[in-house]
C-alpha cells in the first residue's frame, strides 16, 4: 500500500476519533522538491460548504535517528509562525516508524486562510526550520534541507 494513502487513513480515522466529519474529499495532491513549505494548493474550495474549515497534510523524509531534531526544527521554525496566522486551527504531529515519514495535519478555518498566504511568507519560517535541522544534527550551514518533503495534500469537509 502506498505510503500517502497510508497518511491520509492515518489522517482521516484521527478527524473521524476527534469527532469531525468523516466524509473528506482530497484537494490537489503535490510532490515537492527539497526546500518548498506549506504553500498554497491548486485545489481551493473544490465543493466545499461555505465556512467549511481545510486541513492541509504534508509528508516529511524522517529517519527514526532524526525524529528529535525533526520535532525541534518544527517547534522553532513552522510552530510559532503558524500561530500568527489568520485562521489557523491547529496542528498536530505524527512520526510513520514504517516509512520513517513525519506526518502533519495542519487545520485551517477556512481554505481561503491558507490559500491567503503569499508565497513569500513562507520563506522565514522554512528558513528558521532548515537552521534549526542543520544545528540540531551538527549539518553544515549549506547541507542541503534535512527533512525533503515528500507530498501534501488538501483535506476539505464534505456536505
Amino acid at each position: 500500500m502506498k505510503a500517502w494513502w497510508l497518511a491520509l487513513c492515518l489522517g482521516l480515522a484521527l478527524l473521524v476519533a476527534a469527532g469531525l466529519q468523516p466524509a473528506m474529499a482530497l484537494a490537489a495532491p503535490s510532490v515537492a522538491g527539497a526546500g518548498e513549505g506549506v504553500g498554497a494548493g491548486a485545489g481551493a474550495d473544490m465543493g466545499a460548504p461555505a465556512g467549511a474549515g481545510a486541513i492541509e497534510l504534508l509528508r516529511l523524509q524522517v529517519p527514526a535517528e532524526q525524529r528529535s531534531c525533526w520535532l525541534q526544527a518544527e517547534a522553532a521554525g513552522w510552530g510559532p509562525w503558524l500561530e500568527r496566522q489568520q485562521g489557523f486551527a491547529g496542528r498536530e504531529l505524527f512520526w510513520n516508524a514504517r516509512d520513517a515519514e513525519g506526518v502533519l495535519l495542519i487545520r485551517w478555518r477556512r481554505p481561503g486562510d491558507w490559500h491567503g498566504i503569499a508565497d513569500a511568507s513562507l520563506a522565514e519560517p522554512q528558513q528558521r526550520f532548515e537552521a534549526e535541522a542543520r544545528r540540531c544534527l551538527a549539518l553544515a550551514a549549506t547541507a542541503d534541507t534535512p527533512f525533503v518533503l515528500l507530498g501534501s495534500a488538501e483535506l476539505l469537509p464534505q456536505p
